[in-house]
């Protein structure tokens, strides 16, 4: 599965998900876990639109609080399963679970996204937790369709 973590230094999750300028997306299974890709926001002056970077390619759209730039941000981020950020607002916590992705937010203040793949790798591997299990469950019947 595909897990983002909202970041500025690709060390730790230090950006909230409304302003959140880069995405680092990390595939983990079982067998361990993998950086894949820096999802990047750049923001575009006011009469255009802001778009994500991802390699090579630039995606334009929208971002902010509004309907339209959350489902933006979502499409750019759509085949993530679980998404880490400081911090979400309740409308678009309630769009990601809507399209199938799970807001999180670390325990502590400035938690490392490597320790935080440790964890779940490690409960990946063990007994889940009921939310992580619902979320994998979720994933493996994704993978199956």
């Amino acid at each position: 599965m595909k897990i983002a973590f909202a970041t500025t230094d690709k060390i730790n999750i230090n950006s909230d998900f409304g302003s959140a300028e880069k995405f680092d997306v990390y595939e983990i299974s079982k067998s361990g876990y993998n950086f894949l890709d820096t999802i990047c926001v750049e923001k575009q002056p006011e009469t255009t639109q802001y778009s994500y970077k991802n390699k090579d390619t630039i995606l334009k759209v929208n971002k902010g609080e509004n309907d339209s730039d959350i489902a933006a941000v979502i499409n750019a981020l759509n085949d993530c399963t679980i998404i880490y950020t400081t911090s979400i607002g309740a409308v678009p916590a309630a769009k990601l679970i809507k399209n199938g992705i799970t807001p999180m937010t670390p325990e502590l203040d400035k938690e490392e996204i490597i320790g935080i793949l440790d964890r779940l790798l490690i409960a990946i591997k063990g007994n889940p937790a009921p939310w992580l299990r619902k979320v994998l469950q979720k994933n493996n019947q994704s993978a199956e369709e």
